[in-house]
């Protein structure tokens, strides 16, 4: 579950000595003096980063993947509750700190991810998915994208692809791993601080210690709001589809007719037909003040990305088969983790749980 995160010391009681300085290509004027926390003495190993304010000693900054300092860089393995209070300790032993005081440290930038097993390339499926609660979509290739709002984000990339840039002695194997048709694609949040936590109705994690406590409600968290992701696919005419599915179906149909994308970039060409056709869809809209035409919007909008879930071509890796494949991803770390509680998180996954988590 938890990936990154800045911890940060307010009176920091700890040493250094594990620590080395961090060498940089270019020097920086900075109120820091940076330092890299190795996992261990292995060539290639993660290493945390750490800051320490020149005034004030005391306030000391450490920033990195907790569970790549844990399992190492090239894992697949995703941090379990047992394993966070393991990586806790580990941390508290090589910063010289008891584990209560680290306990009781804030943080800020928590990663909240786990890996999904697919059936497609996700090379596939990346470019598919359009939207997120309406956030700023961006990507890297075609191999990432991101969904940024104020304060929390979403992430979703090839776990595959990067492992094996970052070790090359994987790369022949992952090879072989995705020619049979296994390839892993990471879902991850970040929330950047406490008003991210707050309107994600986790509020009451402050602290690291409230991280392992409440290690369950990122869980639910998590399956929440992967339910919330949007994939564009084609629409399929079926028996339960109401008269305005269909008119969605017959729609889009036109739209492609009428619309030219000729000069959008291939990556792009899914996200921009499903941001011009909303457009159009919600132009449509009509309220007799400002408050009435946002509420009428606000309807339309979930009825559209509703029609995407529920009525996606079945020929195409579509929402439904990744939901699929994103409980299976559940079920394997409910039998590793016992604060992932699996049918609770079932019921998330698929929109049907009543959990205040959003």
């Amino acid at each position: 579950m938890i990936d990154k995160i800045i911890i940060r010391f307010s009176n920091f009681s700890g040493s250094l000595d594990n620590c080395r300085p961090q060498r940089e290509l270019i020097k920086k004027e900075s109120d820091w003096d940076k330092y890299r926390l190795p996992r261990s003495s292995r060539k290639g190993d993660h290493s945390l980063f750490v800051g320490v304010n020149k005034e004030d000693k005391k306030k000391v900054v450490v920033s990195g993947s907790l569970r790549n300092w844990l399992y190492g860089k090239s894992t697949f393995r995703d941090l379990t509750a047992s394993d966070f209070e393991k990586v806790v300790l580990k941390l508290a032993e090589a910063l010289y700190i008891p584990p209560s005081e680290l306990g009781k440290t804030k943080f800020t930038q928590c990663e909240i991810g786990l890996n999904v097993k697919i059936k497609t390339s996700c090379k596939e499926i990346i470019p598919k998915i359009v939207d997120y609660h309406l956030y700023d979509r961006d990507n890297v290739l075609d191999e990432t994208v991101y969904f940024n709002g104020s304060c929390k984000h979403l992430k979703i990339y090839d776990k595959t692809t990067e492992v094996a840039a970052k070790n090359k002695e994987l790369r022949e194997p992952i090879g072989v791993m995705q020619a049979k048709g296994n390839h892993i694609l990471r879902i991850e949040f970040t929330l950047d601080n406490k008003k991210a936590f707050t309107q994600s109705h986790m509020g009451f994690i402050r602290t690291i210690g409230d991280l392992h406590i409440n290690y369950s409600n990122l869980y639910e968290f998590w399956a929440k709001n992967v339910n919330d992701i949007v994939i564009m696919n084609a629409l399929e005419e079926n028996k339960s589809m109401t008269p305005k599915e269909y008119l969605f179906l017959t729609s889009l149909i036109g739209f492609d007719q009428i619309e030219s994308f000729e000069d959008v970039d291939e990556f792009e060409l899914f996200a921009e037909k499903y941001k011009r056709f909303l457009g159009s869809y919600l132009a449509y809209c009509k309220g007799g003040s400002d408050g009435a035409l946002k509420t009428a919007r606000s309807k339309a909008y979930r009825e559209f990305i509703a029609t995407f879930d529920k009525c996606p071509s079945s020929e195409e890796y579509n929402k439904k088969v990744l939901r699929g494949d994103i409980i299976l991803a559940l079920l394997r770390q409910s039998i590793k983790d016992d604060s992932a509680h699996f049918p609770t998180l079932v019921k998330s996954v698929c929109g049907i749980t009543n959990s205040n988590n959003k």
